[in-house]
């Protein structure tokens, strides 16, 4: 697997296999902020947040990825397939999730992303960073048209579009997470999404 610096003052090369949090729990805590506020999301949209959600993190000095398994660049842009896989079973009619997943297993995992897990010794991360970027990604694009967000991943220069460019005729061709952090570093601040609000942690906790 591809190896890349982060954005930011740490800059130590790390293992592209060694995410942080599995996507579908990271889908499923969009999907608990959407019900809660009266939106259901489909699952085109579920996948795009998760891989805003990670390149946004990219930002932030983590030291290693935010979502374990990384991406494949598909039709409509990029995929966390196990994190689809398991939306798809779980979405039983039609394409939006009308409630969360509840497996024990996945909520724990939520509970992890709640609290920060993993973050406990990175310099300049706070335990509920995570927290609110999740949020901040989830008010920046659960309005947008899933088509328009396709668009937005499909853009010339775009890591989906690198990994297409790189793989021809592989619909299934693995992201370089090098061509994610340049994309991000180069295209989004980390302020569009990142806001920093003493209540969000306690606020989020209390969801699972």
């Amino acid at each position: 697997m591809p190896r890349f610096k982060m954005n930011s003052s740490n800059t130590d090369a790390i293992n592209a296999t060694e995410g942080l949090y599995d996507p579908v729990a990271i889908g499923n805590f969009f999907v608990r902020k959407s019900l809660d506020s009266g939106w259901c999301l489909d699952i085109i949209k579920i996948m795009k947040m998760v891989f805003f959600a990670h390149g946004f993190a990219t930002l932030l000095p983590l030291g290693r990825p935010l979502v374990k398994g990384g991406f494949q660049a598909w039709q409509y842009g990029p995929v966390p397939p196990r994190a689809y896989r398991i939306f798809r079973s779980h979405i039983t009619m039609g394409l939006f999730a009308k409630k969360p997943i509840e497996d024990p297993d996945i909520k724990k995992e939520e509970q992890r992303i709640r609290e920060g897990s993993g973050l406990e010794e990175v310099e300049g991360v706070d335990g509920s960073d995570i927290v609110r970027l999740l949020n901040g990604v989830y008010e920046r694009y659960h309005r947008m048209d899933p088509f328009k967000l396709s668009t937005e991943t499909h853009e010339k220069g775009s890591p989906w579009d690198k990994t297409r460019a790189k793989n021809p005729g592989n619909y299934y061709a693995e992201f370089d997470d090098e061509d994610i952090a340049e994309y991000f570093k180069e295209n989004h601040l980390l302020s569009e999404v990142f806001v920093r609000s003493a209540s969000t942690t306690e606020e989020a906790r209390s969801k699972v």
